[in-house]
């Protein structure tokens, strides 16, 4: 709406970063891309350049002698600059929605891995807590937990904010160079000998089946599925195992009154014996 011909270079010094980095993002499936999270860096840029594009015009604006003449104009120009404006807007949308199909189709293609191969003696499944209520009592965990304790995990955001004193290993490598030169395997994850694993994100299957096949992680560790929204795992010879499984069962006991802890310890399934909802 407020464009003007000698705000070209300022459209092109804010704008064409934030469109490289938006076309880019189309050449990739993303991990966890839903809601546009990984745009939003890029918005500041746009919302700067518009900004300034108002403060231009505005000023234009105020400077000019306005005769009869000139006001009718200005107002046809700025009908015909909104009804621009709103039919980009419109026809934008839609456009962006095809081009999302479109890039949602790809994963048609793509083999996700079964997180199966275990069942619990419960009947029933836990119920459900959103991610922000399982983020809050994994971070209380770690808080209460001795100092140097170590949690391998993928969402560690709050947790790393509340329990300063945990030893945190971030297994996508976002903040852990060992992952992040070498990429996520199982083996090289029990050498680091996590205390606690509050399982991977459900959306990066592999990973998450990576450590289901590892005969070091069901022999090593207790494992809770669907604890806290992602399954947690408790290393049994840990110096601090008696410990931390009391606090870890006083939080389940906060999340899940009424779930008896020791119902939902997961067994692997050796013999395909567990049903398809893991549950008996």
């Amino acid at each position: 709406m407020f464009v003007r011909w000698d705000s070209l270079r300022l459209l092109v010094v804010l704008g064409l970063p934030a469109m490289f980095t938006w076309a880019g993002l189309f050449t990739v499936n993303q991990i966890m891309g839903h809601m546009g999270r990984f745009f939003f860096p890029s918005l500041p840029l746009v919302v700067l350049a518009g900004a300034l594009l108002i403060e231009r015009w505005v000023q234009d604006l105020s400077g000019r002698q306005m005769g009869p003449e000139i006001s009718e104009t200005l107002a046809r120009g700025v009908l015909l600059r909104t009804g621009l404006a709103l039919l980009l807007l419109w026809g934008g949308a839609r456009l962006l929605g095809a081009a999302g199909r479109l890039y949602q189709s790809r994963a048609q293609t793509q083999t996700v891995a079964r997180l199966d191969g275990y069942c619990v003696p419960a009947a029933t499944p836990l119920p459900e807590l959103d991610s922000w209520r399982s983020s809050q009592e994994i971070a209380r965990f770690a808080a209460e937990s001795p100092a140097g304790t170590r949690f391998a995990m993928s969402e560690h955001g709050l947790v790393g904010a509340l329990a300063p004193e945990a030893e945190i290993i971030d297994v996508l490598g976002l903040h852990d160079p060992i992952f992040a030169r070498n990429t996520f395997t199982s083996p090289l994850l029990w050498r680091r000998l996590p205390d606690v694993i509050w399982m991977p994100h459900p959306d990066h299957t592999r990973m998450v089946r990576d450590i289901l096949d590892s005969d070091d992680f069901w022999q090593g560790y207790d494992f809770y599925p669907d604890a806290f929204s992602y399954g947690v795992a408790l290393r049994k010879d840990s110096p601090h195992f008696s410990l931390l499984q009391a606090l870890f069962a006083a939080r389940w006991q906060a999340a899940y009154p009424g779930f008896r802890l020791t119902d939902h310890l997961a067994q692997r399934d050796t013999l395909n014996s567990c049903t398809e909802r893991r549950y008996r």
